[in-house]
């Protein structure tokens, strides 16, 4: 699991989450805002490659196919 260092990635409870479901968790380091780069790239051409040529009718929508 990767995020950044969003307060809702930092939370207890999100934190208590992942122990629970024992992922690996892995977070931006702190003052490097190209350390998750690629992970960031990766996941904006699986959603552009998802809604390319889709005809976008309501944001709920969006969210069903993304």
């Amino acid at each position: 699991m990767h995020s950044d260092r969003g307060s809702q990635y930092c939370s207890a409870r999100y934190q208590g989450l992942l122990r629970k479901h024992d992922p690996v968790c892995r977070m931006s380091a702190k003052g490097n805002c190209y350390d998750n780069a690629c992970a960031e790239s990766f996941f904006h051409s699986v959603k552009m490659e998802i809604v390319q040529g889709e005809e976008v009718v309501s944001r709920n929508a969006m969210r069903q196919t993304a």
